[in-house]
């Protein structure tokens, strides 16, 4: 009996789990679906999609009516920046910023401005990466610069030699206003976009340390394998309005 006593602060006692919360009939997990007025719509990256008849939909694709239609929003005007929307905290909100020929989170921009352009005053701000829909980048180098993606999937833009873009190579990008960007050969769900974390100047894995808090951006390319790249997590990339009466950059390095 002693030796019973002994044991007893030593015995555990089932704890009872909560139950998965119910939509309808069906269980779910909030941290993969939401439940809206009786169905279950799935979250993408921090993206909490929304009912609209019978249907799901992401408020930054579409629009949807009294009438329960789906519109797609209007496609960005002018130059925009790349945010982030993303379940992990340290990338969500975040914005891409272009440095050595990619796009990177947490690194950036890098930019080049000439001194006779630097001497009279006339250099751009320089703190944003700006884009506009299709391929060109707010620059004033003449000749421009264009994004796109390279065949690896990189986000990447060419130097002031628009003749640099690989054979193979991703261009016109489709940007909705304070809305998805996005190019029809990455619409692979439930991700289109990742981001991995650099390493020494790349994002290949190869037993080398990631520089802390820098991702590069890839796009989910067809037939792209992202099993050699260590600690991805797929986000989605949004279109922010920039700053009209500014260009980006002079040239983006």
């Amino acid at each position: 009996m002693q030796l019973i006593m002994l044991l007893l602060p030593f015995i555990t006692t089932a704890v009872a789990v909560p139950a998965s919360p119910a939509c309808g009939q069906a269980s779910y997990d909030p941290l993969q679906y939401q439940c809206d007025d009786g169905r279950l719509c799935p979250i993408t990256n921090g993206d909490v999609q929304r009912r609209c008849g019978n249907a799901c939909y992401s408020q930054y694709n579409y629009t949807c009516s009294a009438n329960h239609t789906l519109k797609s929003l209007p496609h960005a005007v002018g130059p925009f920046l790349l945010q982030v929307l993303s379940a992990n905290s340290s990338l969500n909100g975040q914005y891409v910023q272009a440095c050595t020929s990619r796009f990177w989170i947490g690194d950036g921009p890098c930019t080049y401005c000439p001194q006779n352009v630097s001497r009279i005053g006339q250099c751009p701000p320089a703190g944003q990466t700006q884009l506009f829909e299709g391929s060109a980048m707010n620059v004033e180098v003449p000749g421009g610069q264009k994004y796109y993606l390279a065949p690896d999937g990189a986000l990447s833009y060419t130097g002031i030699n628009v003749g640099e873009i690989p054979e193979g190579a991703v261009l016109n990008a489709t940007a909705y206003q304070d809305g998805m960007f996005i190019y029809d050969e990455v619409k692979y769900p439930p991700s289109t976009w990742m981001a991995c974390p650099k390493i020494n100047g790349t994002s290949l894995a190869g037993g080398r340390k990631p520089t802390p808090g820098v991702w590069q951006v890839f796009g989910i390319l067809k037939g792209v394998s992202f099993q050699n790249r260590l600690g991805c997590v797929g986000v989605t990339l949004l279109a922010r309005a920039g700053e009209k009466q500014f260009v980006g950059a002079w040239e983006y390095t």
